[in-house]
């Protein structure tokens, strides 16, 4: 009897890799720090200690400004990721979940259907008055 071959081991190894890689934490970005791109499919966010959002938005090919913007879900003051409330959002996130974990919130996001449109974590400054 023989054990795995070389080929194998690299190809289980890999795998690996790139299931935790995907497993990782996204951060929210700094108020005053640009947008992080998102991927679509599963992602998992951090808490946010400030306002932190998940948009939809385009990116201006030359400004690089984001445009177009609709908000998905969001994160404050240290509590979960939850959906955001309107009719964007309700339609794409329908019969989808986020499932937390400690500090983390996991969900599938779907593929967005516009050319040039992606995911995007923004955070803002703010404060109840």
């Amino acid at each position: 009897m023989t054990g795995p071959n070389l080929s194998t081991c690299l190809t289980l190894f890999l795998g690996f890799l790139v299931a935790t890689a995907s497993a990782q934490s996204i951060n929210c970005p700094g108020s005053s720090e640009a947008p992080v791109q998102v991927a679509a499919g599963q992602v998992t966010l951090t808490k946010s200690s400030t306002l932190c959002l998940l948009i939809k938005a385009v990116a201006d090919e030359e400004t690089g400004q984001l445009t177009q913007l609709a908000p998905v879900a969001r994160s404050f003051d240290g509590w979960n990721w939850r959906k955001s409330g309107g009719g964007f959002a309700t339609k794409l996130l329908r019969g989808v979940d986020f499932e937390h974990d400690g500090d983390d919130s996991t969900i599938d996001l779907p593929s967005l259907s516009e050319p040039g449109e992606n995911y995007y974590l923004k955070s803002y400054d703010y404060s109840a008055r």
